[in-house]
């Protein structure tokens, strides 16, 4: 007595089909995410804010030095946080900003509020 154990063309496709969802999981579990973090900028360590004219655009920098931590850096600054930093020097006020990090490199500095805590 023979069994014939052979599948039919329905059981290939259902492995075929299995074996892609489970290789799409692996390469999808696989993938590198950039890591985007924020930490607080000493305001106090920005020296000045220059800024970089291209025929098409300005771009502005900050030279910040924190010789504390050994950070010596031209970071750019967008232009909204220009005006913010302006505005508050205006008026008197310290800006609360931070650096923008992304894979441990400085992107950034950008506004920054931090949570304030009401006890």
């Amino acid at each position: 007595m023979e069994t014939n154990q052979k599948l039919d063309p329905g059981h290939y496709i259902g492995w075929i089909i299995l074996c892609m969802l489970f290789s799409f999981s692996i390469l999808r579990a696989c993938a590198q995410q950039a890591k985007i973090d924020t930490v607080i900028c000493k305001t106090e360590c920005i020296e000045k804010i220059i800024e970089s004219k291209t025929a098409k655009s300005v771009k502005y920098f900050a030279i910040y030095n924190d010789y504390k931590n050994d950070i010596s850096e031209l970071i750019p600054v967008p232009k909204t946080t220009l005006e913010y930093i302006n505005l508050c020097k205006a008026n008197n006020i310290k800006p609360s900003l931070g650096i923008k990090l992304k894979n441990n490199q400085i992107v950034s500095i950008i506004k920054y509020k931090r949570r304030y805590v009401k006890k």
